[in-house]
C-alpha cells in the first residue's frame, strides 16, 4: 500500500499560499539489470548508477506523444512512437518530459535498451502515475518524483485530473524543479481559457515547492509540456518566469501544432488554427539557456502491421529540446536577455506563505530500533472457538481454513530458515548493518488461515533497498527450499517466493544511518504483535527514509494502531476478524486487487466495531450481528469508515473515485477500498444485507442453521450466467506468474468500462480470485471471471 500522500488545509489561508496545495510524493524508478526489471529508487540509492557530479549543460527535451484513443488506425502508433524514441535519442538529452503517455506507450519506452542503460523515470510498467493517460519523466540524474493536482477536467467521455509530475534534483548545490504538465485543451467543455489561467497560477506555487527549502528561496525550475495556450495567452508570465522560445527567438513563431502542414495534427484538430503550444518556460540563477530547437518537424517513413511504407509524422506536435549552460559563478544570477513582452503586475499574497513539506511525517516519539530476531508463530487464543466440540464450532472449524499446530509449525521452520537467508544476503552487501524482520499482514495479526501468504517487513540501517535486495535474490535463487521466486516491481517492491512450501511476500524499508538499532528483549506477546515499536519512531527518521520504505514501514505501523485502537479486547476483536475474513471470502467479496475489500480493509471495520460497541467480552453472535447491522446500513455515499477521528475530519471524498471510503489506521489517511468500483459496491452492500437478513432472522432454538446459511459458499459464475473469461497461459513458470499480476491488475479496469456501458440495473461481478485451469497446451493457466448480468435495456448497450 503506497502510503505517500502529504496535504495542508486549506481554510483560512490565502489562495496564493503555497501550503495550500496538496501533494503526493511517489516512487522514482531505476532499470536494475541484474534483476531484469524497473525497480523503486532514490536519489540518495541511486548515486552510485548516475555519477555523481553536477554537468556544466544540461539538455531538456519535451514531446506530446499523441495518445491513439481515436482514430487508432490512421496513427500507426507501435511505429512511429519508435520513430520518436529514436529523434529522441539523437537528442542526447539529459531530462525528457512526454505528455499523453498511455499504459501501452509507457510500456514500450520503458522496455527500449537505451533508456533502460541511462535514464530514472517516474513511473514503472506497472503505471502508477499513467492511468488512462498522463506524463512521463525521464531523467540521466536522480531525482525525486512528486505529483502536485492542478485541476479536474473532462476530456469527451473521459474525466481526468490535471497534474503536474515534478522532478526534484540536486545540481551544484541547489535544488532544480522540472515539472512536466499538460493543461486542459480547447476539447474541454466550459472556459478552458480561464482553466488553463487557474492551472498555471497553482504550477507556478509548485515551483517553490522543495522539501526542506524556504518559498523565498526560489530554486532554479524548468516548466516543460504541453501548455496548450496560443499567443496572447501565454504571455501572462509573472516574473521572474521567462519563455526560452520568445527569449532566445523572439522573432520566430515557434509553431508546435500545425495543422496545416503536419497531416497528425490535420487528424486531430478543431480549428485547423496553428499555435506554439508546447513551451520551456523557466525561472533559474544557476542555469542560462543558450539555445531551442524543433524536433519531429520532418515526415519518418515507417512500415505499417500491414507491410505497407508511408510518411508520417512522429506526432501531432513537435518537440522541443532546449540547451542551457551553467552560470558564470555557482549561485550567481544567469545573463538572460528578457522577451519583449509586457507582464502584469505579480499577484500579493495577504498572508506569510508557509513551508511545505513534500514529504509526510508520523507524529511519533522518540524510540530505540530493534535489532534482527526470529518473530515465532504460536497458538492464539482466540482459535479454541473453532477447537470446541459444539456444533456450530465444529461447523466452522469445516468451512474456515484454521491453521492447526502443524502448520504453524511448519511456518515457524520457514522463518526460521528465512531468518537465516535474509542474514546471508545482509552479510554479503551491507556486514556492518544492524536488520531486524517482522511478520506484519494478516499473519501479523494473528488471523491468516491456511494457505495464505506470510507478510515480512525487513528492516535495516543505511542499507538502500538497490543494494540489499540484489543480494537477496542471489541468495534466494541457490537454496533449493526457495520456490516460485519472483520480484514485484511496484511502488513498494515485494520479493514473493516460497520457503519450504510456505508463500511469503516480503518488503523492505531502509532505516536511518544515526537510528539507535538494539536487540529487544523477549516479550509476552503471540506473533499477532511483533517486538519493535513503530509508535515511537521519531519523526525526522520518518522523513528520511525514501518514499517505498515508508510506504513498507506503513504495514507495521497500521497493525499496530489497530491493535491498539481495540485495546483490552484484543482477543475479541481477533474472533470478529477471523469470522469477517471467512464469511467475506466464502461469500466472493474478499480481494483488493479485484475490486472487493481486502484483508486490511476488513481488520479496519472490525476493529471500528470492536472499539466503538463493546466493553464486556460479547459473544461471536453478537459481535457477527453487531458488525453486519453497522455496515449494511452504513450511508457508504457520504460516510467514510475512520478509527481515527481526525481522519473522519481530514479525508476529502474522491465522489467518483471513491466508492467506498475505509480510511487507513494512520497517518497520512487514505482509501484502503480505493479499488471498489461502482458494480463491485453494489455487491458488498448485498452481501451485508444478505448477512444483516440472515441474523435478524435467526432462530434463536436452532442457532447453527443460521450460521449454516450465512457462511455459504457463493457460486458467482452460476448465478452470473454470463461471465467474460480473461486467460492467461505461459509455458514457463516465470512468465505464468509474471503475466498473472499484470493480468490481475487490469480486471478492475474492465469492471470499470463496463460500469460506464450499463445501467445501475444491470449485475456485474468479478469472481474475487484466479480459477486453475487443466494444461492442454500450456503447463500453466488460469482465468479470471467476470460476472455479467444484463436486462433487456442494457444489453445493446453493452455489446
Amino acid at each position: 500500500m503506497s502510503r505517500s500522500k502529504s496535504s495542508s488545509k486549506a481554510q483560512g489561508k490565502d489562495k496564493n499560499d503555497i501550503s495550500s496545495v496538496e501533494s503526493n510524493t511517489t516512487s522514482t524508478f531505476a532499470y536494475n539489470h541484474d534483476l531484469q526489471c524497473w525497480v523503486a529508487s532514490s536519489p540518495s540509492s541511486s548515486l552510485s548508477r548516475a555519477a555523481n557530479t553536477s554537468p556544466s549543460t544540461l539538455k531538456v527535451a519535451t514531446w506530446n506523444m499523441l495518445f491513439d484513443f481515436y482514430h487508432p488506425e490512421k496513427l500507426h502508433s507501435p511505429q512511429r512512437i519508435q520513430s520518436l524514441l529514436d529523434i529522441l535519442r539523437s537528442t542526447d538529452a539529459d531530462i525528457i518530459a512526454l505528455q499523453e503517455v498511455t499504459p501501452p506507450f509507457l510500456q514500450m519506452i520503458l522496455a527500449t535498451d537505451w533508456i533502460r542503460a541511462k535514464y530514472f523515470a517516474s513511473d514503472c510498467p506497472d503505471a502508477h502515475t499513467v492511468q488512462h493517460y498522463g506524463q512521463l519523466l525521464l531523467a540521466t540524474k536522480p531525482f525525486t518524483t512528486i505529483i502536485y493536482p492542478l485541476s479536474g477536467s473532462k476530456y469527451r467521455k473521459h474525466t481526468t485530473s490535471k497534474q503536474a509530475v515534478v522532478g526534484i534534483f540536486q545540481l551544484h548545490g541547489r535544488p532544480l524543479v522540472v515539472p512536466v504538465v499538460h493543461l486542459t485543451s480547447d476539447r474541454a467543455s466550459g472556459d478552458v481559457a480561464s482553466k488553463r489561467d487557474k492551472q498555471m497560477q497553482t504550477l507556478f506555487k509548485t515551483c517553490s515547492m522543495v522539501p526542506g527549502s524556504k518559498p523565498s528561496d526560489h530554486p532554479d525550475c524548468i516548466v516543460l509540456g504541453d501548455f496548450n495556450m496560443k499567443d496572447p495567452e501565454a504571455y501572462a508570465l509573472p516574473r521572474p518566469f521567462t519563455d526560452v522560445w520568445t527569449t532566445l527567438r523572439p522573432a520566430e513563431a515557434g509553431i508546435t501544432y500545425d495543422p496545416r502542414e503536419n497531416t497528425m495534427a490535420a487528424i486531430t484538430t478543431l480549428s485547423n488554427m496553428p499555435g506554439r503550444l508546447d513551451r520551456v518556460i523557466t525561472r533559474v540563477q544557476t542555469w542560462a539557456p543558450t539555445s531551442i530547437e524543433l524536433i519531429g518537424n520532418r515526415k519518418v517513413t515507417i512500415t505499417t502491421s500491414k507491410g505497407d511504407q508511408v510518411e508520417i509524422f512522429p506526432s501531432d506536435h513537435y518537440g522541443l529540446v532546449a540547451t542551457f549552460s551553467q552560470a558564470t559563478r555557482e549561485g550567481e544570477p544567469a545573463a538572460v536577455v528578457q522577451p519583449h513582452i509586457s507582464y502584469p503586475a505579480p499577484r500579493k499574497s495577504t498572508s506569510s506563505p508557509s513551508t511545505v513539506t513534500a514529504i509526510p511525517t508520523v507524529p511519533l516519539a522518540e524510540y530505540t530500533a530493534a535489532a534482527a530476531y526470529v518473530p515465532v508463530l504460536s497458538a492464539q487464543k482466540h482459535l479454541a472457538l473453532f477447537e470446541s466440540e459444539d456444533p456450530i464450532s465444529r461447523f466452522l472449524s469445516s468451512v474456515l481454513p484454521i491453521p492447526d499446530t502443524d502448520a504453524l509449525a511448519k511456518r515457524n521452520a520457514a522463518l526460521a530458515l528465512l531468518h537465516g537467508l535474509l542474514g546471508t544476503a545482509m552479510q554479503a552487501c551491507a556486514p556492518s548493518s544492524v536488520w531486524r524482520m517482522d511478520v506484519v499482514g494478516s499473519a501479523g495479526l494473528g488471523v491468516s488461515m491456511q494457505g495464505d501468504d506470510v507478510d515480512v517487513l525487513v528492516m535495516a540501517q543505511a542499507t538502500p533497498w538497490v543494494t540489499f535486495v540484489p543480494a537477496l535474490i542471489k541468495v534466494l535463487q541457490e537454496a533449493s527450499e526457495v520456490t516460485r521466486l519472483r520480484l514485484v516491481p511496484a511502488t513498494v517492491p515485494i520479493v514473493q517466493a516460497r520457503v519450504c512450501g510456505i508463500p511469503f511476500d516480503l518488503q523492505y524499508a531502509c532505516m536511518p544511518a544515526d537510528s539507535a538499532m538494539t536487540l529487544p528483549q523477549p516479550l509476552a506477546y503471540y506473533f499477532s504483535q511483533p517486538s519493535f515499536d513503530a509508535s515511537a519512531l521519531r519523526d525526522e527518521d520518518v522523513v528520511k527514509m525514501d518514499p517505498a520504505s515508508r510506504a513498507a514501514f506503513a504495514s507495521i505501523a497500521d497493525m499496530q494502531v489497530i491493535i491498539r485502537s481495540v485495546g483490552a479486547s484484543r482477543d475479541d476483536f481477533l474472533t470478529l476478524l477471523t469470522l469477517v475474513r471467512g464469511w467475506a471470502s466464502l461469500r466472493g467479496v474478499y480481494s483488493h486487487a479485484l475490486g472487493y475489500i481486502g484483508g486490511y480493509g476488513w481488520s479496519i471495520l472490525a476493529a471500528y466495531v470492536q472499539s466503538n460497541f463493546f466493553s464486556d467480552s460479547p459473544s461471536p453472535s453478537q459481535m457477527l450481528y453487531e458488525f453486519f447491522s453497522t455496515f449494511a446500513t452504513w450511508r457508504w455515499e457520504q460516510a467514510a469508515v475512520a478509527l481515527e477521528f481526525e481522519g473522519q475530519q481530514t479525508f476529502r471524498k474522491n465522489d467518483k473515485k471513491d466508492f467506498m471510503c475505509i480510511l487507513t489506521a494512520s497517518k497520512p489517511f487514505k482509501n484502503s477500498a480505493r479499488n471498489v468500483t461502482r458494480s463491485t459496491r453494489k455487491v458488498i452492500i448485498e452481501e451485508l444485507g444478505r448477512a444483516y437478513d440472515i441474523l435478524t432472522r435467526a432462530d434463536s432454538a436452532n442457532p447453527l442453521a443460521a450460521y449454516q446459511t450465512l457462511f455459504a459458499k457463493s457460486d458467482v459464475l452460476h448465478e452470473a450466467g454470463t461471465y467474460i473469461q480473461i486467460q492467461v497461459s505461459a509455458l514457463t513458470s516465470r512468465e505464468y506468474l509474471n503475466f498473472v499480476g499484470f493480468v490481475e491488475s487490469r480486471v478492475v479496469s474492465v469492471v470499470q468500462q463496463l460500469d460506464q456501458v450499463v445501467d445501475e440495473t444491470a449485475r456485474v461481478r468479478p469472481l474475487d480470485h484466479a480459477v486453475p485451469l487443466a494444461p492442454v497446451n500450456f503447463p500453466f493457466s488460469c482465468a479470471y471471471y467476470v460476472g455479467v448480468a444484463l436486462n433487456a435495456s442494457t444489453h445493446d448497450a453493452a455489446k
